[in-house]
């Protein structure tokens, strides 16, 4: 049975949201969208009070590499744009970072403080 790329996205988000709120972050807000970009989850980590901006990549498997590998310099331009609307449009002041979540058949890994560069 072939599984649809986007159920994959979408089971990968739900399992990383159930990660992060194990783990003391509050999900503030899941899929934000702004014309050109989207943002996957806004948390707050509650160790560091930060506001973060995680973008989740999910695969069957890693045949086509590590999934962090597959945003490019077209994505991090979105992503960076969409939080700095995002920032904007809150009024954030306080401190904020990107992590990336990966999820490959149910391997989590977190990447803290990924560069949008």
């Amino acid at each position: 049975m072939r599984v649809k790329r986007h159920e994959v996205g979408r089971r990968g988000e739900r399992i990383a949201s159930v990660f992060l709120t194990e783990r003391g972050y509050r999900i503030v807000q899941r899929n934000w969208r702004i014309r050109g970009g989207e943002i996957d989850i806004v948390a707050v980590d509650s160790r560091t009070a930060d506001l973060v901006f995680i973008e989740v990549k999910s695969r069957m498997t890693h045949s086509f590499g590590p999934p962090e590998l597959s945003i490019g310099p077209v994505q991090k331009r979105a992503i960076r744009r969409a939080i700095e609307t995002y920032v904007a449009e809150k009024e954030i002041v306080g401190p904020y970072r990107f992590d990336v979540l990966t999820v490959v058949r149910g391997a989590i890994r977190h990447i803290r403080n990924a560069s949008l560069e």
